[in-house]
Order: C-alpha cells, then structure tokens, then sequence
C-alpha cells in the first residue's frame, strides 16, 4: 500500500503484481514516479464501487476495504466511513485527521503523512511493515521538524 506525502493519492496491488490507483487525474507526479519505479506498468484505477477483479479491493463513495494476507486496510476516503472502518480494519490509512476515536492497531492519517511525508506499507503473513519517507531521510538542519514537542523531547533525551 502507497499513500502519497498529503495522504490524497493511494495505490495497492492486485492479485497479478500491478498498482491500483485511488486516482488516476490527482498528484499525476507521483503517479508517474510510482508507476515507473513500479516498471511503466500502465495505471489501473480502483473501482468506484464495487470489488476488483480479484476481490482484493471492495469501494464505496466513502473509500475502500483492501485484504490481503490475512490483513484488512481500510483507505477512508470520506470522515463519515472513519467510526465504521476503525472498529473492524487492522491498519486504516485515511485522507483526512482520524481522531484519537480511531482505535485500529495501525492509523496513518493526514497528520501521519505531514509529520513524516509518503508512506509505504509492506503486508505479510506475518504482519505489516509502514515505512515512512522521514524514516529514511531522517532530520537534517534544512528539514522541517514537524513531530508534536513530546516527540522532539524524547529525541533529544
């Protein structure tokens, strides 16, 4: 699962290897970077509702559910799927702020992606791997430090 640097483009894999997009016209840059890192695989769009091809990926006008290996991933797209999809998904990545009422194991949401830029997840057997953009950049003297003060002071200490 790919999830763009403002949270707004999200991309997952079908059952035959190739990226499905949550957008197609939206942040076309990081679309094309996806999609040539990915091997110029052409874009495949998520339904608009319905399941794909492989039952993988079910939508709705609200977002979409994603299963695969044992994992469900709720990609909210909308604030009123928020309540519903936190109760049942192993891993929400939404749009928009989640709240701290989202209670799923793993929430990335719109404050995640601006604190730490794009993020990658990485689902298994064995359970989900996130990797973040600032993970691999780390913080440097030109960087914006946008962690909350608490997690500037644990760093420093």
């Amino acid at each position: 699962v790919l999830i763009s640097e403002d949270g707004r483009l999200m991309a997952v894999r079908d059952a035959s290897g190739e990226l499905a997009l949550s957008e197609l016209r939206r942040d076309r840059f990081t679309r094309d970077i996806w999609l040539r890192a990915d091997g110029g695989t052409p874009a495949l769009s998520w339904p608009e509702v319905g399941s794909s091809e492989d039952g993988r990926l079910s939508c709705d006008p609200l977002g979409c559910l994603y299963r695969r290996d044992g994992a469900l991933v709720a990609l909210v797209l909308d604030p009123r799927a928020l309540e519903e999809d936190c109760a049942v998904a192993d891993i929400v990545v939404a749009a928009m702020p989640a709240g701290r009422s989202c209670r799923a194991p793993t929430v990335i949401d719109r404050f995640d992606v601006w604190r730490h830029g794009a993020h990658a997840i990485t689902l298994t057997t064995d359970g989900s791997v996130v990797d973040r953009v600032s993970d691999q950049t780390g913080l440097r003297p030109w960087t914006l430090d946008r962690r909350p003060p608490w997690e500037r002071a644990d760093a420093a200490n």
